[in-house]
């Protein structure tokens, strides 16, 4: 389930979303809730739901509620099935991880691309390393599984950053940590700033470094 609202759009995003629009935010839920009436028929059994975006944990308490309830009805999780939600460290507040975990999500995905505050500022994002920090310990101490989102190849970044990244994603309380090499996407603010000379890529030689 795609959720396509986000507080703002970061430098290196092209996904499909909406930032600054919450006011779309009732019309969206009343379209997905005709789209699953629709497609579906009646509710179905599956395995796994995955909430994804943009930024599901964006939305309202009331207004993720709203859709939690919609899925609900609509998708029956099998027993032993797996429910994740994306989620934004600044939105993990009791009470959306409280709902989150009250209609049967049982995995978290942070998207938290990096605990250096340098770097998190170059890549736009709205958050420090201690607040992503708090986050995953917040997360660890409701769900049975908490994931990690990390970035590397920002602009400028060394190979002893990542490593440091990488050290304390392993030393958090995790059980699963993606990383993804930056790419400079047409559609993208650091597209147009690439064009411009305003920002650089690193060297395919010290990105594989880095992926290694």
């Amino acid at each position: 389930i795609h959720i396509p609202f986000c507080s703002h759009r970061c430098g290196y995003c092209n996904f499909t979303l909406v930032a600054g629009r919450d006011e779309l935010i009732p019309a969206f839920l009343t379209a997905l809730a005709g789209e699953l009436a629709h497609t579906l028929g009646e509710p179905q059994s599956v395995d796994t739901i995955f909430l994804g975006g943009g930024t599901p944990t964006h939305l309202p308490p009331q207004s993720l509620e709203q859709l939690l309830q919609l899925l609900a009805h609509w998708l029956k999780l099998e027993a032993g099935g797996e429910y994740s939600c994306e989620a934004n460290p600044l939105d993990c507040t009791a009470q959306r991880l409280g709902l989150l975990r009250d209609y049967g999500v049982n995995r978290i995905s942070l998207g938290g691309q990096s605990f250096n505050d340098a770097k998190l500022l170059k890549l736009e994002r709205d958050h420090s390393g201690s607040q992503l920090a708090q986050a995953l310990e917040r997360c660890h101490e409701i769900f049975p599984r908490v994931a990690l989102d990390l970035i590397f190849a920002s602009p400028e970044e060394t190979l002893a950053e990542w490593q440091a990244d990488v050290a304390m994603a392993v030393a958090s309380p995790v059980s699963h940590l993606s990383t993804y090499g930056l790419t400079i996407e047409r559609g993208s603010a650091f597209y147009g700033r690439t064009l411009r000379n305003e920002l650089h890529e690193l060297t395919p030689e010290l990105q594989l470094e880095m992926y290694e």
